[in-house]
């Protein structure tokens, strides 16, 4: 026996902190982006101080690491891959579908430069509704947001629910193949991935080739989340443990192996955050999960107003961003996420009852 806390003995339930911790990171994008879209983006408080990330990516970085968690979990307890997959689609597209009708009928209509006829025939206004319904992110709309200092993109956060949802795919496979429950393979396997990554990325067939560097290092945060939670019962939530990654964090500062253990030690801080039981914020777990909607909502919703204001003070553009967002959010989980999350296991229930009919037969 241990005699240590571990995240392990903290997981099951809900009486964790992610819905905080997503909020104030979904913030923190919205927060990072005002600089970003008024066109102060090397006035960013983080950028300046650190000189290489900024608050937007720490927080999408923050995100991947808790859904690599989270997701794992996901699978672990249901075991079916419809009951699985089911619950992955219900909780991106419902929203996704609603940001989306949001962007095209609404911020595209009132913001394009086209007449509105021309508009909705151009065929890229379809395109644009269909390829981000289906995760082939586009970000341009004919004739809107043309002249605004980050020029044409409508909605530059959702390019992460591609990746997201591929990601999901890979705990599906681990999942079948029964690693998320063989710790010493599923550790060894992801060591000789990273091994084979650092040598010749190319090697990794299951990489896309269209992946950059942004998408390699969520790839990345979401497998330290998924590590984690396979390693749960052997991973203390010390905060010695968490200062002492911080401080071998900083002590690499600007050498070429900086990047690993301050991705590392976001890891486990957020981990930290999210199961140290002096830390239970469980009065917030009762309002709702309003991080996604801010998160998908938060783009047009800025570039909406630095195109009604011009080039608007960053500060001034969050305080004004933050709350109309937020109201999207509220409306998005109440009337369309969560009631489209009380319906996980209706498919899959039907699917698992036609298998086991034919199988009887």
């Amino acid at each position: 026996m241990h005699n240590f806390n571990t995240i392990g003995q903290h997981v099951l339930g809900r009486n964790n902190n992610y819905l905080f911790i997503r909020f104030v990171a979904a913030s923190l994008v919205i927060f990072s982006h005002s600089y970003h879209l008024s066109g102060n983006f090397n006035s960013e408080p983080l950028l300046c101080l650190l000189q290489f990330i900024d608050f937007s990516a720490v927080a999408v970085a923050i995100f991947f690491v808790a859904s690599g968690f989270l997701i794992s979990q996901s699978f672990d307890s249901r075991r079916n891959i419809f009951a699985f997959l089911e619950a992955r689609i219900l909780r991106i597209f419902p929203g996704l579908i609603l940001t989306v009708l949001f962007t095209v009928f609404i911020v595209g209509a009132w913001a394009t430069t086209l007449p509105l006829t021309e508009y909705f025939k151009n065929p890229e206004t379809m395109q644009y509704l269909f390829n981000n319904i289906k995760l082939n992110t586009q970000y341009t709309l004919p004739g809107v947001f043309r002249n605004t200092p980050f020029p044409n993109g409508v909605n530059g956060a959702l390019w992460t629910l591609r990746l997201e949802f591929y990601m999901y795919l890979m705990v599906a496979a681990l999942g079948m193949l029964g690693l998320l429950k063989t710790r010493w393979l599923c550790n060894l396997l992801l060591l000789f991935c990273f091994i084979i990554f650092l040598w010749h990325p190319a090697a990794l067939f299951f990489i896309p080739a269209e992946w950059a560097l942004p998408h390699l290092k969520l790839a990345g945060c979401f497998l330290l989340g998924l590590l984690a939670y396979v390693n749960r019962a052997h991973i203390p939530l010390n905060f010695s443990i968490g200062a002492g990654l911080i401080a071998l964090t900083f002590a690499g500062y600007g050498t070429s192996w900086f990047m690993y253990p301050f991705y590392v030690s976001l890891a486990y801080i957020t981990l930290l955050l999210a199961y140290h039981p002096l830390l239970r914020l469980n009065q917030f777990n009762r309002i709702g999960d309003y991080s996604y909607g801010l998160y998908i909502f938060g783009f047009p919703v800025q570039q909406s107003l630095v195109y009604l204001l011009g080039k608007p003070d960053p500060l001034f553009l969050f305080g004004l961003t933050f709350p109309l967002t937020l109201l999207l959010a509220v409306f998005s989980w109440h009337f369309i996420e969560k009631p489209s999350l009380n319906l996980k296991g209706m498919l899959s229930k039907k699917i698992f009852w036609r298998r086991r009919a034919a199988i009887k037969q």
